[in-house]
């Protein structure tokens, strides 16, 4: 059933929850606003007056325990998750504690980690690039901003339009005497007001992110925007083909909903996920870098932005040394082949020569080839190649292309590596015959 809309802003002028929410902003003002809708959900459910709902956690906690328990065993029947419930209840669990209140009639519940994700899927470079393709200018930023730069939605744009990264804290940008980007990988600084953990960190941005940056604001300063440090990387639209830049706030920032709402109907045109995933992906193609050897697991946790503990607080997690600055681009720069999703011109052309020889070690011709463009030959058409020159069981073996994980099982067969094909794949000969 879905639930009620209900005006949660009209319980603000209630002095027993006014408070209550002012005192959850001054830490984070999207849970202050999550739990105020939470709490007000439950009070219509309940046909509850704030002062009631206090009165019943005090002198009657067990018949507001009762109305807890016929609520979860309510919706739990409707399919919603354990996880749902026991967030809803995290609402009047911080009001009553706010006022002093020691209840302790929560029902228990099971509640299963990633239960309401299970089916989620981090998407492939290929359905990456898919999905970029259909942004506007703007999305594709945001989307390759948390993939590629992995940063949280909250580092780009706050709840309520009022902050946000800026183009001062992407260090190699230049905005005169043109808008350029000095170098790549580029250096973006996070100030510690927009971080999680309230520290300043670093992170690193593709050449595939730059181009996408650099179209956004070159759009934006054709239609009259004056671009300077100061400015939101991630800005409101205009509202009309006539009208002039204009703000939503006089900072300029979007408000972090409609940001994300943009990506949306994009990303669900080829997977069904929440836009968080765009930040999973980052996670996992660094993961995977970090399993080859490009980069340590405290560079890519330094990276994301996450707590490092105390050995990373000592290292990485105070003002670096341009050095260190450096040595975390280089590392970047060896995981940027996993995170992107347009190889650069030279990779292209290096992956389209050994495509083509792998693929004539296979038995094609030169005649057989003709007609395929190595250049933008995408894996789906190479494996349908492959896999039609593939012998048949019990014939001898011959080159095979299989994922990088499964390299050191091949390798212990006595497998030898011919070269890779991307960032994921890897071309083998078969063991020699003794």
């Amino acid at each position: 059933m879905k639930p009620p809309r209900i005006n949660h802003q009209g319980l603000l002028k209630d002095p027993l929850i006014g408070p209550w929410y002012d005192e959850a902003a001054l830490r984070s003002k999207l849970t202050a606003r999550v739990n105020l809708r939470r709490l007000g959900l439950l009070l219509h459910q309940f046909d509850l007056p704030p002062p009631e709902m206090l009165a019943l956690a005090k002198h009657q906690p067990e018949l507001l325990r009762s109305k807890f328990v016929a609520y979860a065993t309510r919706v739990m029947a409707e399919g919603r998750a354990g996880a749902y419930v026991a967030k809803m209840f995290s609402a009047p669990r911080s009001w009553f504690a706010y006022h002093r209140i020691p209840f302790d009639g929560f029902p228990k519940l099971k509640v299963i980690q990633g239960e309401s994700i299970r089916e989620e899927r981090v998407p492939t470079p290929q359905e990456l690039r898919r999905i970029v393709g259909l942004y506007t200018p703007r999305a594709r930023v945001v989307a390759l901003m948390m993939a590629h730069a992995a940063v949280r939605p909250g580092v780009l744009a706050n709840i309520d339009g009022t902050d946000g990264l800026t183009l001062g804290d992407i260090k190699d940008l230049r905005l005169s005497p043109t808008v350029e980007l000095a170098k790549t990988p580029f250096h973006v600084v996070v100030p510690a007001r927009l971080s999680k953990n309230g520290h300043e960190y670093h992170t690193f941005g593709t050449e595939e992110l730059a181009e996408a940056i650099l179209t956004y604001l070159g759009e934006r300063s054709a239609r009259g925007e004056k671009l300077t440090p100061k400015s939101p990387l991630i800005t409101v639209e205009p509202m009309g083909a006539r009208t002039r830049f204009r703000a939503g706030s006089e900072a300029g920032f979007i408000t972090t909903p409609k940001m994300m709402e943009t990506l949306r109907k994009g990303l669900w045109s080829v997977l069904k996920a929440r836009t968080y995933i765009f930040r999973s992906y980052a996670s996992t193609q660094l993961w995977v870098a970090t399993n080859h050897g490009k980069i340590t697991r405290d560079g890519v946790e330094a990276m994301m932005g996450h707590n490092l503990g105390v050995a990373g607080r000592y290292n990485l997690g105070k003002k670096l040394h341009p050095s260190l600055v450096e040595e975390l681009r280089e590392a970047y720069a060896r995981c940027q082949p996993y995170l992107t999703t347009t190889p650069s011109n030279g990779e292209s052309a290096t992956q389209a020569r050994i495509a083509k020889v792998m693929l004539m070690g296979l038995g094609y011709t030169e005649e057989d080839l003709a007609a395929v463009d190595f250049e933008s030959l995408d894996m789906a058409t190479f494996q349908e190649l492959v896999t039609k020159k593939v012998p048949p069981p019990g014939s001898p073996a011959r080159q095979r292309l299989v994922d990088a994980e499964e390299l050191p099982r091949y390798l212990e067969e006595g497998w030898t590596v011919v070269a890779a094909v991307n960032g994921h794949q890897v071309v083998l000969n078969p063991p020699v015959s003794r």
